[in-house]
């Protein structure tokens, strides 16, 4: 069966059957290095899936920041630049999100 390609973006990361069987087989391999020959092999395995989720949950989460670190840098919204307008501002060159946002709250402070 042909493997679909997927465009990736920013530090999105593709996480298929192949990237949790490499992730199982290196942390495997790490715990054969640290030399715990005290672990039988269920408890083996139990670590090794528990730190596969581990990495995937990471991943996730800079997934995660990645998209909103650039949802800050895209341009105000019509809502945020109408809101603005509304609290008596016309700025003077384009905001960025995180910008305007910032405004809107230091404009709504007491």
């Amino acid at each position: 069966m042909a493997e679909r390609e997927v465009p990736q973006t920013g530090a999105q990361e593709r996480r298929d059957a192949k990237w949790y069987v490499q992730r199982f087989a290196e942390a495997d391999r790490e715990l054969s290095a640290a030399g715990i020959a005290w672990l039988t092999a269920e408890t083996r395995v139990s670590v090794c899936l528990g730190i596969v989720r581990e990495l995937a949950r990471d991943a996730r989460m800079a997934e995660a920041r990645e998209r909103r670190r650039a949802e800050r840098e895209e341009p105000a919204t019509e809502a945020q630049l109408q809101l603005l307008q509304k609290l008596g501002v016309r700025p003077d060159r384009q905001l960025t999100r995180s910008e305007a946002s910032r405004l809107i709250d230091a404009l709504k402070r007491p």
